[in-house]
């Protein structure tokens, strides 16, 4: 995964490789995380984009369309998400990263409850705790000193494939929208859309 001050697609003779914008809440802890993704998903180029600072979903949601605008290349094969917490925000600003996810079809919003941690949390272990404290208290556990930061070695397939079935099956019956139940996530609806993961294993 590479920085760009441009959205462009190289043209060449190597194989189609779909790009699969990300939009996230988080500066840190969410580039690593789709940085370790990118180094196992085949013709797949994922872009994140940042906040700056603002993590607001109004500030997403600007972050996303500009990237878009820039993006020459951007076809019904690719896909952009935005990838986001819940537990700073009222409904109505979570809402408006869903309106606007409906304007196409390969556009995508990945919530976790209360946040991303609950999601890196699910790579290890089944518990789901209702707290962000508690989610990185536990992950201290796997990930040493955790702090926002942590190796991309730790993610592995099988880590992320245990991550998809956890939070797939937590996710029961599928929400609408965001995870309203503290503890669930939907990012592996975009761990699917990565891996083209639309079968159970």
């Amino acid at each position: 995964m590479r920085r760009m001050t441009r959205f462009t697609r190289k043209i060449g003779s190597r194989p189609y490789r779909r790009i699969i914008l990300i939009a996230s809440e988080g500066r840190v802890t969410e580039p690593v995380y789709f940085q370790a993704v990118q180094s196992m998903a085949e013709n797949v180029d994922i872009r994140c984009v940042t906040s700056s600072g603002r993590s607001a979903p109004p500030y997403i949601l600007k972050k996303i369309k500009k990237a878009l605008n820039e993006l020459t290349t951007f076809s019904c094969k690719d896909s952009a998400w935005v990838v986001a917490d819940k537990d700073r925000w009222e409904k109505e600003q979570l809402d408006t990263l869903y309106e606007w996810a409906e304007k196409a079809p390969n556009y995508g919003v990945a919530v976790s409850n209360p946040a991303f941690e609950c999601w890196l949390l699910m790579h290890f272990e089944e518990k789901s705790p209702d707290s962000l404290a508690k989610c990185t208290e536990r992950l201290r556990r796997y990930i040493p000193n955790y702090d926002k930061k942590f190796s991309s070695a730790l993610i592995t397939m099988e880590a992320i494939r245990a991550a998809h079935q956890r939070g797939k099956g937590r996710d029961n019956p599928p929400c609408e929208r965001y995870p309203e139940i503290p503890g669930r996530s939907t990012v592996y609806r975009l761990i699917e859309d990565i891996f083209g993961w639309n079968q159970p294993y």
